[in-house]
Order: structure tokens, then C-alpha cells, then sequence
């Protein structure tokens, strides 16, 4: 099975503050035999997006990766922000 998960092209979500409704759609599978239903964040503007290691992530990006870790009850280990490997951001306790 899985025991922890990381997360490529987080940047690109960034994408979605240019949709009409500036929001994030992920779909939800069922758990109980109904309809796959999607859950809608709030997006965020690619300047949004951190630099360096030390600024913090867009509010938006946490509370989807806090939902991301819940939902597949396993722990978000990292992070991709862009395409270069030192954009990578690497988490040292459950997220």
C-alpha cells in the first residue's frame, strides 16, 4: 500500500484563479454508493506561488493539502512548486 504521499505540479493549480469561478474542483469518490461528487477550493494566483523555502504557501494550497492528507489518510510528505528540483518542498511532520 501507500504510507505517505507526494504531490507534483501544485504550481499549475494556480491555473484555476483564471476560471470563472476561481475555484479548484476535485472529484470525490463515494463512499457509501452514491454519485462521485466534486469539492471545490478556492484557487490562487500564480504570484501566489513561493520562491524560496522560507516564504509560506498560499492559504489556499494548505487548506487542499490538509484536505488531500484527510481524505487519503496518509501522510503529505512533499510538495512539487514548479519545475526545477529545488522547488520541491519537503514536510517533516504529517501535513
Amino acid at each position: 500500500g501507500v504510507d505517505e504521499v507526494y504531490l507534483n505540479k501544485c504550481d499549475s493549480l494556480a491555473a484555476f484563479a483564471q476560471t470563472p469561478n476561481r475555484c479548484i474542483p476535485v472529484v470525490v469518490s463515494p463512499t457509501d454508493g452514491d454519485e462521485s461528487q466534486v469539492a471545490l477550493f478556492p484557487a490562487f494566483d500564480a504570484d501566489a506561488i513561493p520562491r524560496d523555502h522560507a516564504s509560506p504557501l498560499p492559504p489556499q494550497l494548505e487548506t487542499l493539502l490538509e484536505w488531500l492528507a484527510d481524505a487519503l489518510r496518509r501522510p503529505l510528505r512533499g510538495i512539487g512548486l514548479g519545475p526545477e528540483r529545488n522547488q520541491m518542498r519537503l514536510f517533516r511532520t504529517q501535513h
